[in-house]
């Protein structure tokens, strides 16, 4: 709907009332000035046409899937370093079963003796054999694992369980050394006790 615009000032002529259509004053290709009524233009924004899209979404990405894809690895992949006191203790197991495995190897050959009580309990109930391939497989175990690890101060999911399986092997091929070292050292003391106790008496 359009009314003609009169006055010396046609937007104020123009400009309707409360409660009434807004209208929009424009000029025709006459010259005269006339106002339009547009009923969309006196709304508010949240009154305009719902906007079900953007321009810019034509194309849907999906950005998250795209971040998960991008820096995640999977368990495996992953290598963490290991603290001072592990990497400390793995050298020292290593290093323990390298010498029970030379002095198995010597007692196979006839070089050194295992006999008795503590040869017995070294070699896992007089089974010198069985306590070789456990220190063999530790050995191994800790040799390959060693420059994948960087020293065994960085292992990932695959490194890990061979350094396990080499901590396993040789604590079982060390319970019978330790065995005799706790024996002896319950000895020492037993020892120690009754020296004190008999200085104390005199």
């Amino acid at each position: 709907m359009t009314i003609p615009c009169e006055g010396a000032d046609a937007l104020l002529v123009c400009t309707p009332p409360p409660g009434s259509p807004v209208l929009t004053p424009r000029r025709e290709s006459s010259g005269k000035l006339v106002a339009r009524d547009d009923s969309w233009a006196g709304l508010s924004s949240m009154a305009q046409p719902p906007i079900d899209r953007l321009p810019s979404a034509a194309v849907e990405q999906d950005v998250l899937g795209d971040f998960v894809h991008r820096h995640t690895r999977s368990w495996g992949g992953v290598r963490v370093p290991l603290s001072t006191p592990v990497i400390g203790a793995l050298w020292t197991e290593f290093a323990l079963v390298i010498v029970l495995g030379g002095y198995l190897l010597a007692v196979r050959a006839g070089v050194a003796p295992c006999s008795g009580l503590v040869g017995t309990v070294i070699t896992l109930g007089d089974r010198p054999l069985l306590t070789l391939v456990l220190a063999e497989v530790s050995a191994a175990a800790f040799v390959v694992s060693s420059p994948m690890t960087r020293g065994l101060s960085r292992a990932g999911g695959p490194q890990l369980a061979l350094i396990v399986i080499g901590v396993a092997t040789g604590v079982f091929a060390l319970a019978g050394c330790v065995a005799v070292l706790l024996g002896a050292a319950v000895c020492l003391f037993v020892v120690f006790g009754i020296f004190v106790f008999v200085v104390d008496r005199l």
